[in-house]
């Protein structure tokens, strides 16, 4: 293979005055392409709902 890719991702839903929104995702993943340093990333975003 010409590259190595592999990520996750988690996302939490949730309603907010009757609307289903992403309330986490978790992010996992590391890629490596050729002629490129290997990357690899890790995150976690909570969203909260601002008025």
């Amino acid at each position: 293979m010409l590259f190595d890719f592999n990520v996750t991702m988690k996302v939490t839903m949730g309603y907010e005055s009757d609307k289903l929104i992403p309330k986490q995702i978790r992010y996992s993943g590391f890629w490596d392409l050729p002629l490129k340093k290997q990357e690899t990333v890790d995150f976690v975003l909570d969203f909260e709902l601002v008025n």
